[in-house]
């Protein structure tokens, strides 16, 4: 006898070599990236090959995969994210993060996947964030199974890091160092 897996009318692997006596037991276990959304079909093809004998026997089951959206939750201090991953199914997830509307990680498509739970910390680039005005930062995630979530938020990000301001708020330099302005000090301001 042989034998092979077919899953949604799609073979698996070819037949096996002859060598299997009856009464055949076959277990195959499924990876859940493998399965689709919703019902799956799985169909096993046995035939006897004894002589010019090739009738083929199947049997059928259905296998019905339920997932769960992964769930993303940041925390912002400043301009630092930090993010934490999850899924209910385990599912491995990949993620991206976009300022303004244009993806600052990973360069393009998503990132790697990474095992859930997990956890990120990430520093939004200071040349692409805008100074002191609106500015909208978007998480995204993606489970194994295509399921998403997103975080946003939108607000003024400042500079960051230690800052030094005139008396109507007016900073001295960047958070880069690039001179705004110069400290205009007399000798009686120090007294």
């Amino acid at each position: 006898m042989t034998y092979r897996i077919l899953l949604n009318d799609v073979p698996l692997d070819d037949w096996t070599v002859s060598g299997y006596n009856s009464p055949l037991i076959v277990r195959r276990s499924f990876r859940s990236d493998q399965l689709n959304m919703g019902a799956n079909e799985v169909k096993i093809e046995v035939k006897d090959n004894f002589k010019t004998n090739t009738t083929v026997v199947s049997g059928q089951s259905t296998i019905t995969k339920l997932n769960k959206k992964p769930v993303v939750s940041v925390v912002m201090k400043g301009n630092t994210l930090y993010m934490d991953f999850n899924d209910p199914d385990g599912d491995q997830v990949r993620f991206r993060v976009l300022l303004n509307g244009k993806q600052v990680i990973p360069e393009s498509g998503y990132s790697i996947p990474f095992p859930t739970p997990t956890s990120i910390m990430y520093t939004l680039p200071k040349k692409e964030v805008i100074t002191n005005q609106s500015n909208t930062v978007v998480v995204e995630v993606v489970d194994s199974a295509g399921d998403t979530d997103m975080w946003a938020s939108t607000g003024a990000l400042g500079y960051s890091g230690l800052m030094f301001k005139d008396t109507e708020s007016n900073f001295y330099t960047t958070d880069f160092g690039t001179l705004l302005k110069y400290l205009n000090r007399t000798p009686w301001d120090i007294l």
